[in-house]
Formats: C-alpha cells, sequence, structure tokens
C-alpha cells in the first residue's frame, strides 16, 4: 500500500492509499472438469464403437457357418396345393396378353 497525497490549485489537500501491484486470483478446483468429461465420453463411445464392430463381426462368423446347414423352403410341391378360394373368379381367368403390331421393316 502507498499513501499517495494531492493538492488542489486552490490549496484544498487530498490523501489517497492505493495498491501498487499485482493482483493474483485464484479460482476454486471444481470437481467436474468440462474438458476431462467430454473426454471421458469420447473414450466410451470409442471403446462402445470397438466394442460393437466386434460383436458385429463375431455374428456374422456364426451365422455364416449356420447358412450352409439351413433348409430352404422351396414353396408348394404342386399346383394345385394353393388356396385360391379369396380370389375373386374374375382375376383367375386367363388373360390373353395384347396383341403388338409387328415393326415394318424398311
Amino acid at each position: 500500500l502507498r499513501p499517495g497525497f494531492y493538492q488542489e490549485l486552490d490549496g484544498e489537500k487530498f490523501s489517497s492509499t492505493f495498491f501498487n501491484g499485482a493482483v493474483d486470483f485464484v479460482e476454486p478446483e471444481s470437481q467436474v472438469d468440462s474438458k476431462t468429461f467430454f473426454i471421458y465420453v469420447l473414450l466410451a463411445g470409442g471403446a462402445s464403437l470397438v466394442i460393437y464392430i466386434g460383436y458385429k463381426t463375431l455374428q456374422g462368423m456364426q451365422t455364416s457357418a449356420k447358412k450352409s446347414s439351413r433348409k430352404v423352403e422351396m414353396g408348394t410341391s404342386h399346383k394345385n396345393a394353393v388356396d385360391n378360394e379369396w380370389i375373386p373368379p374374375i382375376n383367375l381367368r386367363s388373360q390373353t396378353p395384347p396383341r403388338r403390331p409387328k415393326p415394318k421393316s424398311a
């Protein structure tokens, strides 16, 4: 602290005390740091991505082994095994395809 004395032109005297130095501000340490929080979120996301890719890779390898032994359905064995009762009769009639005119040879 430094005292300062001043005098105006009319003779009136003033005194003032001022601090001539640097002031250090210290922020209190917080429990949650946003930078650290987002780093943890990024690391958790990356780890989740690696686990997901590994899971899908292993699942694909297992299903490819099972595909070879899987039976494939071929549908009905004969034509009359299909039940067309629900289809209106007008739609069951065989329609002749419309004739297309033959292109003329020039």
